[in-house]
């Protein structure tokens, strides 16, 4: 019996801001066609998320919110975690305190960007980027027990090709695992194919920085994550199984922000590593009984959509995956 395979998986929110779309990077007004429609969301909610993440700023409000997840994580399913935080260093040294002082596993990613971000958070250049990384994983490494880094560029359309670099040689040089994002919504994959044209399909970028599993032309092995997957090319899944990536299905975000249904049981046999995601605050519940039952819910879906080819997650396969579970932010509140 195929199953969803147990491993860390992650969780996150992408930052778009439509305010200062045309002031990103110089890319011109061209993009702008395609920065319109990229993740498919409503204005209201990017405003809030861009308006949530930066808080984290302040260590004070920073701990209110990271204490609360930190909680509400040990109160459930979880016993292994794959986090990403926010671009803040302090904030994401404090979460990775805490998170070790949980007794839970967990990989915690301080978040790469230094474009397609609001003012607040977009990083100050791939240099600033990078150093800053640097210095963070220098400082955690060997710092904790069971809560270890995990290098995060948020996606391709907010890291430069000059940032993507650089965070192709600290990888190199840690050996540390990757978590991303891939393939959730069709606008998304077309700012992609408009920034890397000479790539074949999304994760083709990734691969092309070594950032995307093994490499065995320079045998190399990178762990790596990638959320949702939903709009995954036969080719991308066949990279994704050859390369021994691991896809995060976040069924609750995918239904909330209807970026459509990931074809979970194609990538179950054709051999990918998949495992489920809450996804929060894109997802609404760190319930991984509750991820498990939209899961299902969602395939069930998807074997209609497909006219019935692509049969339902049963209950086992889905079920494998919730001692293995993943987590983000929520706001704290005064």
């Amino acid at each position: 019996m195929k199953t969803l395979e147990q491993s860390y998986t992650i969780v996150d929110f992408n930052i778009m801001n439509n305010k200062t779309r045309r002031k990103l990077m110089g890319i011109g007004a061209q993009v702008c066609a395609y920065r319109e429609s990229i993740m498919d969301l409503k204005n209201d909610l990017e405003d809030i998320r861009n308006d949530e993440e930066e808080k984290y700023e302040n260590l004070e409000y920073a701990e209110k919110a990271y204490s609360m997840f930190v909680e509400a994580l040990k109160g459930g399913a979880t016993t292994r975690a794959c986090i990403f935080a926010t671009r803040h260093r302090p904030a994401t040294e404090l979460l990775m305190k805490l998170m070790e002082e949980s007794g839970l596993v967990s990989y915690v990613g301080k978040v790469n960007m230094d474009r397609e971000a609001s003012e607040a958070l977009v990083e100050d250049g791939a240099d600033i980027s990078a150093f800053t990384t640097f210095g963070w994983i220098n400082a955690v490494k060997d710092k904790f027990k069971n809560t270890k880094p995990i290098l995060t560029p948020r996606f391709i359309p907010c890291c430069t090709d000059k940032l993507m670099e650089e965070l192709r040689e600290i990888q190199m040089a840690y050996g540390i695992p990757v978590q991303s994002h891939l393939s959730e919504s069709p606008g998304e994959i077309d700012f992609v194919r408009f920034l890397r044209p000479d790539n074949a399909f999304y994760g083709d970028a990734y691969n092309d920085y070594d950032l995307f599993g093994k490499n065995d032309d320079i045998n190399t092995d990178v762990k790596t994550v990638m959320a949702h997957c939903v709009w995954s090319t036969p080719e991308e899944v066949e990279l994704m199984r050859k390369n021994g990536v691991f896809v995060a299905h976040c069924p609750a975000s995918n239904m909330n922000l209807s970026s459509g249904i990931a074809p979970i049981r194609k990538m179950l046999e054709e051999g990918v590593k998949v495992s489920l995601a809450s996804d929060i605050a894109g997802g609404s519940t760190l319930s991984m009984m509750r991820i498990t039952a939209m899961a299902i819910r969602m395939s069930k879906a998807r074997w209609l959509q497909t006219e019935k080819q692509d049969a339902p997650l049963t209950f086992p396969e889905a079920l494998n995956s919730v001692p293995h579970t993943t987590s983000g932010r929520l706001s704290a509140k005064s």
